[in-house]
């Protein structure tokens, strides 16, 4: 076996969280077999880590493939050019991040209420083109004036959707610090877009959604500092294909009659 110190680090990161189980051990021995490495398995561990360390948060996160979408609204909104002229007005905006790729779904929503929240989760799924194991909700503590999602009417509601499409709901504290700056990172990302020009003026929700998926777009198809590849690419590689399958058709709630107030934001 060849010792070989310019071993692809990243290669490492995608295995490891393409196989439910994989740990370094494993993949040590299978590249050793292979003649891939000459590093002894402590040296192999300590130089896989210490490249780890060195990335962003969203590399830093340990999830395999599949496991979790966060989803929060963000804290305040964006303030966008809309109408005409040089106005701008705040709106309310939904993030949606895959745990592995951090492929985004970034749109407007007509207020922060539980049918917003809910209708946004369904959008989000679809575009990912099936669900995570867990959905879990990235938002801090609630604000004055807002409800929570842990209130008891909004939790069956939630549960009830998640259970629908055969996933569940976690909280964000299961997944510790490494998980809140991942999601502070997309937030801090998305309220940067703000600053992007406009080529035309949105006036309506639907239009302001797809100003966003463009920027969205833009932003998951660059690469990843130090990791060489683009949220696009990581999730068409490995997250899509551990997605669960969505349902032929997924039970509307009666949410027609319910106002919760403000759900829950972040950042």
């Amino acid at each position: 076996m060849s010792r070989d110190a310019d071993l692809d680090w990243g290669s490492v990161w995608m295995e490891l969280r393409q196989r439910p189980g994989g740990t370094l051990r494993r993949l040590w021995v299978d590249k050793g077999r292979s003649g891939r490495t000459g590093l002894g398995y402590s040296e192999f561990c300590e130089r896989y880590r210490r490249w780890e360390a060195e990335q962003v948060p969203l590399v830093r996160m340990d999830h395999t493939a599949g496991a979790v979408m966060y989803v929060t609204f963000l804290a305040g909104g964006l303030r966008l050019p809309r109408g005409g002229g040089a106005r701008r007005d705040r709106v309310d905006v939904f993030i949606a991040m895959l745990g592995v790729s951090g492929l985004l779904y970034v749109a407007a929503a007509a207020g922060q209420t539980l049918d917003a929240w809910l209708n946004l989760h369904r959008s989000a799924i679809a575009f990912y083109g099936g669900v995570t194991r867990a959905l879990v909700p990235g938002f801090g503590d609630p604000r004055p004036g807002q409800t929570c999602w842990r209130d008891d009417a909004i939790v069956a509601e939630y549960r009830d959707l998640a259970a629908a499409y055969g996933s569940r709901i976690m909280p964000l504290v299961a997944f510790g610090d490494g998980a809140r700056h991942a999601i502070q990172a997309s937030v801090d990302l998305v309220r940067r877009w703000e600053t992007f020009p406009v080529r035309e003026t949105p006036s309506t929700l639907d239009e302001i959604s797809a100003h966003l998926a463009l920027q969205a777009m833009a932003a998951n198809q660059a690469p990843i500092p130090g990791l060489g590849m683009s949220r696009r690419r990581i999730y068409e590689e490995i997250e899509r294909p551990a997605l669960l399958p969505l349902l032929t058709a997924v039970p509307d709630l009666d949410l027609s009659k319910r106002n919760f107030g403000k759900v829950g934001e972040y950042g």
